[in-house]
C-alpha cells in the first residue's frame, strides 16, 4: 500500500470518526416513528439535549438530557444516561447497546396516563387525567422483566371539573418466553380498585379484569359504572369487553 493510499485512508477515517462524534440529535429527532416528537433539539446523539418529548401531540416529557458514557467501551457495548422530568418529578434510565441486544437499565420515569387511555372507547370517554409511575431495574428483549410503580393523583374529567379517584399501585411481570401478569391496588381514594390481567404471547391475546368498588357519589363517573355488571357493591370491567 501506498503512502498517499494510507493517508486518504487515515482521513477518511478520521473524517468518519469527526462525523459521528458531531452526528446531529435533530437528525434522529426526524426519522422518530409518527406518535413521537422531539422539540428543541441540541447537541450531537452523544451529548445533547431537548425541550420536550410528544405522543400523539401530548407533552409525556420534558427538560431530556442525554450523555454517552465512554467507559462503557471497556465492557464491550455502547451506553447513554438518559435524564427528564413530569410535573416536576424526576426521571431516568440507561440506555444500553452490546452484542446481546438492547436494554434500559435503572428506569425511574412519571408519565400522564391520558395517551394509555385510548386502547378503548369507554375509557377514553371517562377522561381520566393523572400519572403513571413506572420503574424497573432491566427491560431487555428475551429476559424476564418486573415493572413496579403507581398511578397517581387519578382522577375523572367527564363531568367538566376534575373528580378525584384515587390513587393505585401496580406490578407487571414478564418471563423470558414474554407470558406476562399484572396486579393492581388501591393505596387511597374514594374508588377502590383490585385488578389482575395476563398475556399469551403464542396466542397474541391478553385479558384483565377490574372490581371497582366507589365508596363516595363520583360526579360523572357513576353514570358509567351503572352500566357495568355487578357483584354485590362492586362493579366488574373486564377487557376485552
Amino acid at each position: 500500500m501506498s503512502r498517499t493510499t494510507r493517508w486518504t485512508l487515515l482521513a477518511a477515517l478520521a473524517a468518519l470518526v469527526f462525523l459521528l462524534c458531531n452526528f446531529p440529535a435533530t437528525l434522529v429527532a426526524r426519522v422518530l416513528p409518527g406518535p413521537l416528537a422531539l422539540a428543541g433539539v441540541e447537541g450531537s446523539i452523544w451529548h445533547g439535549k431537548a425541550t420536550a418529548l410528544g405522543l400523539n401531540g401530548l407533552v409525556v416529557q420534558e427538560k431530556l438530557a442525554w450523555k454517552f458514557e465512554p467507559l462503557s467501551l471497556f465492557k464491550g457495548r455502547i451506553a447513554w444516561q438518559l435524564d427528564s422530568e413530569h410535573a416536576g418529578q424526576p426521571g431516568h434510565l440507561r440506555a444500553v447497546l452490546g452484542l446481546q441486544g438492547a436494554a434500559l437499565e435503572n428506569l425511574r420515569v412519571t408519565l400522564p396516563i391520558e395517551p394509555l387511555t385510548l386502547f378503548d372507547p369507554m375509557v377514553t370517554a371517562i377522561r381520566l387525567r393523572g400519572d403513571i409511575l413506572l420503574e424497573s431495574a432491566r427491560l431487555a428483549n428475551h429476559e424476564p422483566i418486573q415493572i413496579t410503580g403507581s398511578l397517581q393523583r387519578v382522577g375523572s374529567a367527564m363531568a367538566g371539573e376534575l373528580t378525584a379517584l384515587g390513587s393505585y399501585r401496580y406490578v407487571a411481570s414478564t418471563d423470558a418466553q414474554g407470558n406476562a401478569s399484572m396486579e393492581m391496588s388501591t393505596l387511597n381514594g374514594p374508588l377502590l380498585i383490585q385488578g389482575t390481567g395476563a398475556f399469551d404471547p403464542k396466542a397474541r391475546k391478553g385479558k384483565a379484569s377490574l372490581r371497582l368498588k366507589p365508596e363516595a357519589d363520583l360526579p360523572g363517573l357513576s353514570p358509567v359504572l351503572a352500566t357495568l355488571p355487578r357483584d354485590g357493591d362492586t362493579y366488574l370491567l373486564e377487557f376485552p369487553r
